[in-house]
């Protein structure tokens, strides 16, 4: 499942998002939730996906775009998402 935030801007790259998303699992398992953040920062897109392997199969892809998971980073703050992605901080961009 997937669900676009109303009133947050899509990134270009969005594009390409909705491939990466995996089929729900046959049997049901736990739900994992990964949050996707536009080019200011903003959360666009929460993506919820059944199973650890297609939490893991979905964040390889997002990695392959070239996306940044910024959820393990030392000193950030914990959120509700088991994975939240951004675009890379680019020289001269503010740290989130």
């Amino acid at each position: 499942m997937s669900q676009l935030i109303g009133g947050v801007a899509v990134p270009a790259f969005d594009a390409e998002v909705d491939r990466l998303i995996p089929p729900p699992d046959e049997w049901g398992s736990v739900e994992y939730q990964c949050a996707l953040c536009n080019d200011a920062g903003a959360v666009y897109r929460i993506i919820v996906v059944e199973g650890l392997g297609n939490l893991v199969s979905l964040c390889e892809g997002l990695k392959r775009l070239g996306l940044v998971d910024v959820s393990m980073e030392p000193g950030r703050r914990k959120t509700k998402y088991d994975a939240l992605f951004q675009p890379p901080i680019r020289s001269g961009d503010v740290a989130l």
